[in-house]
């Protein structure tokens, strides 16, 4: 082979290795391409920003629609000034436990004592086949310090965040939900039972918007920026 045939080779290889290295960043004839995720087939709540009202939301307690919304037109609250804790549960779409949990809630209130009440999520599976005696999580979102006395056994918990809650504000909360479940209950699926994400507040009015439950890569939810 030629030098001049040589030449046309390396020019060759060299623009083909040019083509590949844009595509892999991106880039293919001067534009971008666009790869987004499809977070709406992955939510595996049903009216996850509240605005249908209770919608398929079941309540414990007194529960309502929020002072404010995040996004839309409605928020859900929940508002708890006694031992008792308000609570709002639905089933998940999916058998499977979520691999991530996200949203944001707003302290309208907060008149609890230190340590006395407290923001919390739980996931509960119920007909599960499980190796230990436990049936889900609750995690902390704030409020506690320290786990309150606990009615159900069967619940294990997990603390996000401690202390009291901003007041006024929307607050980020996000947690990687499906391991911790997972190890918690010695099962790696929920084949064959439900599985259900309630809300809890106790010690205060506080509004839920923008929840999501689903896989870690298509949560479409993110911290405010500062």
């Amino acid at each position: 082979m030629g030098r001049p045939q040589q030449r046309r080779m390396l020019l060759a290889i060299a623009g083909c290795a040019m083509a590949l290295l844009a595509s892999a960043c991106g880039l293919y004839a001067g534009r971008e391409l666009q790869l987004t995720p499809t977070p709406a087939q992955a939510n595996l709540l049903d009216d996850a920003g509240f605005e249908s009202g209770l919608g398929p939301w079941q309540p414990s307690g007194q529960v309502g629609i929020g002072r404010e919304a995040r996004s839309g037109a409605r928020s859900f609250m929940l508002t708890s000034a006694g031992s008792a804790p308000a609570a709002a549960s639905q089933t998940l779409r999916s058998k499977g436990i979520p691999e991530y949990v996200s949203g944001f809630y707003r302290a309208d209130s907060w008149n609890a004592a230190p340590n006395a009440g407290f923001i919390s999520f739980v996931i509960r599976t119920k007909g599960v086949a499980t190796t230990t005696a436990a049936s889900g999580v609750r995690f902390f979102i704030a409020g506690a310090r320290t786990a309150p006395r606990d009615p159900d056994p069967g619940i294990s918990n997990l603390f996000i965040g401690r202390g009291a809650p901003a007041v006024g504000a929307w607050t980020y909360f996000a947690y990687p939900v499906g391991d911790a479940v997972r190890q918690t209950i010695g099962s790696a699926t929920a084949a064959g039972g439900d599985v259900t994400l309630s809300l809890e507040v106790r010690g205060g009015a506080v509004s839920f918007d923008d929840l999501y439950a689903g896989t870690q890569f298509d949560n479409p939810n993110r911290p405010p920026q500062q």
